[in-house]
């Protein structure tokens, strides 16, 4: 018998559950394929949706620090002028960090505008000293001054008290007490001449202070130009948009207010020191 007749002599029954294995083997093959598939899919986006998410956390955290330190930077500047010994750099060290960060998720025309107002801030620090020492100097005087107030006033509190321990037991030594009286009325002076040059300070230690807020206000005016450039370009980043003129035209109404509030304070200072 040849080959086949011997496939020809096999039952049909067992043909068909052969064909059925093969169409069931086939389809669980084709089955798991496309499960393969389906979930390599499912991961990938997974991955993707998560660097994405990863990604945007990261730009919405410099993004908010960043518009953090740019408030603080003018306060930062404000308070130099308040305490000229603070170190300027330190001041914009948290604004010059933040920028540098946000640098590498902006574009590259937005990275120079970021760039440009860095530089105009760090600049207007240089400009400020000139103002400050003055003040610093005042301030420096000031604290001396306290000082020997202080320890005048604790050897008037020695004197008094040895005053009281003399007294306690019946009539003190006339010469002892007297020379005690000297001292306290020596004492008492020094007090009145170092309040006297400590009051001579404050009073030309606020035209200054207001002097120098002037011109830090003005300053900033110049800035702010820039400034809104910067957050426009970090607006459009998060896609909320709005109208770059809009925000410039605000800014330098809140600064008008600001500059003629220390302008009409600086006239009426200059004013009472004249009379």
């Amino acid at each position: 018998m040849t080959f086949v007749e011997e496939i020809k002599s096999v039952p049909d029954v067992i043909w068909s559950g052969i064909l059925g294995a093969c169409l069931a083997l086939g389809g669980t093959l084709i089955t798991n394929i496309i499960a393969y598939r389906s979930l390599k899919a499912r991961i990938s986006f997974e991955t993707e949706e998560a660097a994405r998410k990863r990604k945007a956390d990261t730009r919405k955290e410099v993004y908010l620090n960043a518009a953090d330190e740019l408030v603080k930077t003018n306060f930062h500047l404000a308070g130099l002028i308040r305490n000229p010994q603070s170190d300027g750099g330190n001041a914009l060290s948290g604004f010059a960090s933040a920028t540098s960060k946000l640098m590498l998720l902006m574009c590259q025309q937005d990275a120079l505008e970021l760039s440009r107002l860095n530089a105009l801030y760090s600049g207007l620090v240089f400009k400020l000293i000139p103002r400050l020492q003055p003040i610093s100097n005042l301030n420096t005087s000031i604290q001396i001054t306290q000082k020997w107030i202080d320890r005048t006033n604790e050897e008037i509190s020695r004197i008094l008290s040895e005053q009281t321990r003399l007294t306690e037991n019946g009539p003190p030594d006339p010469i002892a007490f007297d020379r005690l009286v000297n001292s306290y009325e020596s004492h008492r002076a020094l007090v009145a001449k170092f309040e006297k040059d400590k009051e001579r300070a404050n009073q030309q230690l606020l035209p200054l202070f207001v002097e120098a807020n002037l011109f830090l206000t003005l300053e900033l005016q110049t800035i702010q130009p820039q400034l809104v450039k910067v957050i426009m370009a970090m607006r459009r980043d998060f896609e909320v948009g709005g109208e770059e003129d809009v925000f410039l035209r605000e800014a330098q109404r809140v600064s008008a207010m600001a500059t003629e509030g220390l302008t009409k304070c600086l006239a009426e200072l200059t004013q009472t020191k004249a009379s």
